[in-house]
């Protein structure tokens, strides 16, 4: 009698605040079964996999690349993977008991779309079955700083592509639970925010985004060019992938818009010399890369200063989708690419169209991680000591 107590008073306190995750709370990605990767995936917190042991697309002890981890990568039932299962099997638990108020059953709405499940306030929302994600989500905190939201699935969570989720008014990503009780599906290309529990597996699609994390308690974690990212970056500051606006393409999501700063190697730092074979739409061109010119940082551009940015400015504390770019110089062989050939080109852009001459390439952007090593808690912006150059599309 007094064990049931104790677990009902519990499962009435997590639903007014976020349940613990205990040794869970470092990792971004936790698979049961496996996790496979296909594509350049970022993944920032530890990633994990237990009882199995086998892990796909990242780096050892996983298979090797092309993703990329910021954390440790745990795998195998004697890893830390083993109780941070056990701890987010106990956060599901708990996500799973908590009491639903008869106005908060969305069962027959499609989230981000019907009239009541657009933009939501604080609390625990629950599906009989399926929940679908169409639109966007608000999340709205209310300027509580630690409002926290729970949704119960009966079954599976869906997203359709291109969706998403967001928290405004002072909230924080992380406080957004989503306890599934069978599989995830993000669709292509969703950006979505919170903490995915599911009793089976987790697929996330080509160009889907979590800012949270993807906890697959029996089954796996399947990706495709994501980033997910548990943060913090660094102490006091959120890590959050860059949202990915609907109904665009996954090449104008990568590269969106950047602010460029000059750089150049600390004394004693040695310069980069090295020679590639590059290939882009007008053909091939070994090159030599040379010193680093620039470091490109992602920004927000607000055309419409009318209109509220979502995010801004946690999304630019992030270290992933920087670019350095170096100067460049074309080889005398290998290739078909003539470097001086002159070409014209048409851009078309929110400042309007333009054709534009191209000649000799200079530069060669690199996508790079990017960490501040002075530990400044900022956005990595310090516009009254650096002087800096702006490119944007």
């Amino acid at each position: 009698m007094v064990v049931i107590y104790i677990l009902s008073m519990g499962n009435l306190c997590w639903a007014q605040s976020a349940p613990p995750l205990f040794s869970a709370g470092s990792f971004a990605v936790l698979g049961s079964s496996t996790v496979t990767n296909t594509g350049a995936t970022v993944v920032t917190g530890e990633l994990g996999v237990s009882p199995g042991t086998s892990c796909t697309g990242f780096p050892a002890p996983c298979t090797g690349g092309p993703g990329v981890v910021s954390g440790t990568i745990s795998t195998g039932p004697l890893s830390n993977a083993a109780p941070a299962q056990k701890d987010a099997t106990l956060a599901y638990n708990a996500l799973a008991g908590a009491v639903c108020p008869s106005g908060n059953h969305l069962t027959d709405k499609i989230l981000g779309t019907t009239a009541g499940a657009v933009t939501l306030a604080p609390g625990v929302y629950c599906f009989d079955s399926s929940a679908q994600l169409t639109g966007t989500l608000t999340l709205d905190a209310g300027n509580n700083v630690n409002a926290v939201f729970i949704f119960q699935m009966g079954s599976t969570l869906t997203t359709a592509s291109n969706s998403g989720v967001h928290v405004i008014n002072g909230g924080s990503d992380t406080n957004v639970f989503w306890q599934v009780g069978s599989s995830a599906t993000l669709g292509t290309g969703t950006s979505f925010t919170g903490n995915i529990l599911a009793l089976a597996s987790i697929t996330l699609t080509t160009g889907a985004s979590v800012s949270g994390r993807a906890f697959a308690l029996t089954g796996a974690v399947t990706m495709d060019t994501n980033n997910v990212a548990s943060g913090p970056c660094s102490p006091g500051v959120p890590c959050q992938p860059l949202p990915f606006p609907r109904g665009r393409s996954v090449s104008q999501l990568l590269l969106d818009h950047y602010e460029c700063y000059q750089a150049r190697p600390d004394e004693g730092e040695e310069n980069v010399r090295r020679e590639v074979l590059l290939e882009d739409q007008f053909g091939k061109a070994t090159v030599t890369v040379k010193d680093p010119q620039l470091i490109c940082t992602p920004v927000v551009k607000n055309a419409d200063p009318g209109k509220a940015v979502l995010k801004f400015p946690d999304d630019l504390r992030n270290p992933i989708d920087h670019l350095v770019c170096y100067s460049i110089r074309e080889g005398d062989s290998g290739g078909d690419r003539e470097g001086s050939e002159r070409r014209e080109v048409s851009v078309d852009n929110q400042f309007g169209k333009q054709s534009l001459e191209i000649a000799k390439p200079r530069l060669l952007c690199v996508p790079s991680l990017k960490t501040l090593v002075d530990g400044d808690d900022h956005d990595g912006h310090d516009r009254d000591s650096e002087e800096k150059n702006s490119h944007k599309d």
